[in-house]
């Protein structure tokens, strides 16, 4: 959907990564079952925010594939407005975990499928130029040394350099955002400023690297990053004055994913006892615990509790649905989302895509399950347009 807010252009989307597929086959059939019922009370043209993984889009660019999926978006009045190439395998697989994030910006297999998307969004008849990727923010934080973070980031650079030549070729403008989570190597606003600034923006490691610092201008245009509300929030990271310096640094935003992470405040017992239900055995749930005097970050739900009086402030990477914000003695960090939102159509003079991103809805505790998964979807955009003033 496609909204024009103070002379800048938004489009608001969702992510079909809440719906499980392992092949191309079953995600056009969930997509063929689920988008019509979706979209039938909004207007079209629709964007859609498709989540490809690497076996789906293989079998996507075979050309019968590809010419029955552009009829298709044809007939719908639909168009690929953004796309997820963050997990390269089945999202919903079992027992993800940390795996989402393999194989990560150091190897030729991520390079390799963030190609395959980019060959794809060029055959694609999109009523949009403007189409960003979102990627894993270089890896899984302990995986990562001085010589990966270089690797990643010549890989990176290179990538530029692939994007440049395809823009050119088929007039789009194909960015790809580098997601920050917590526990990969960008997690906060502080690892991004560092990681641009040392490296990406820095002429003396294109110098070392023997290549020109002119492509300095080359990455400003064609890597950015993907701001996930819920990632910042989990990492105390939700000022937007945080946002800000990263625009303020060059660094370009084309997408926003707006989601929700939990928050309770209590003993870590008293944590322990209610979060235990949210833990799916499926996806990775970082956490964060702020006391008076630190922030701690750990990598996944608790399996045991320390006994303690102590009260904490904890937050948890679990998507929950954005239009509610209270789940019992849980709470949301929808305000931070309602922030951002703002941000981006009050302050900054660009255009941005919003795609919502509960993909949980298949983990969430039955007890806060009132909705159809369609029905959940279209409360959650209806959410956002009433919280852009378009409703």
């Amino acid at each position: 959907m496609k909204y024009e807010i103070k002379n800048n252009l938004i489009q608001l989307t969702f992510c079909t990564n809440i719906f499980k597929s392992a092949s191309w086959e079953e995600c056009f059939s969930e997509l063929k079952k689920n988008l019509p019922q979706i979209t039938q009370t909004y207007q079209i043209p629709f964007g859609i925010g498709l989540k490809l993984s690497n076996q789906e889009v293989e079998e996507l660019l075979i050309p019968h594939n590809t010419k029955e999926f552009n009829q298709w978006l044809n007939d719908n009045n639909y168009y690929i407005s953004t796309i997820n190439a963050f997990a390269y395998g089945e999202f919903h697989g079992k027992n993800n975990k940390a795996n989402i994030y393999e194989p990560d910006w150091t190897t030729e297999k991520r390079i390799l499928y963030t190609k395959n998307i980019i060959e794809l969004i060029s055959k694609l008849d999109s009523k949009s130029k403007n189409i960003p990727i979102s990627t894993v923010p270089l890896g899984f934080k302990p995986n990562f040394s001085k010589t990966e973070v270089s690797t990643a980031a010549l890989n990176l650079i290179h990538m530029a350099q692939h994007i440049d030549s395809i823009n050119k070729a088929t007039h789009k403008k194909i960015i790809l955002a580098l997601e920050p989570e917590p526990a990969c190597f960008l997690e906060t606003s502080k690892d991004i400023k560092e990681f641009f600034s040392d490296y990406l923006f820095n002429s003396a490691f294109y110098l070392d690297q023997n290549l020109s610092p002119e492509l300095i201008l080359l990455v400003k245009e064609h890597i950015g990053i993907c701001v996930d509300t819920c990632h910042f929030s989990v990492m105390f990271n939700d000022r937007v004055d945080n946002i800000k310096t990263i625009l303020n640094l060059g660094i370009r935003i084309p997408k926003v994913q707006l989601s929700s992470g939990l928050v309770f405040s209590g003993t870590e017992q008293e944590f322990y006892n209610i979060i235990k239900d949210f833990d799916d055995k499926i996806f990775l749930h970082q956490y964060s615990k702020k006391t008076a005097s630190k922030i701690t970050h750990f990598l996944d739900l608790p399996n045991n509790f320390e006994q303690s009086s102590h009260r904490s402030e904890y937050r948890v990477h679990f998507h929950v649905p954005l239009f509610e914000n209270n789940y019992g003695v849980l709470s949301g960090t929808q305000e931070f989302t309602k922030e951002v939102i703002h941000l981006f159509t009050h302050e900054c003079k660009q255009d941005m895509i919003f795609e919502v991103e509960t993909y949980t809805f298949s983990v969430l505790p039955k007890k806060y399950l009132n909705l159809s998964l369609n029905e959940s979807i279209k409360k959650e955009l209806d959410w956002v347009k009433k919280t852009l003033n378009i409703l």
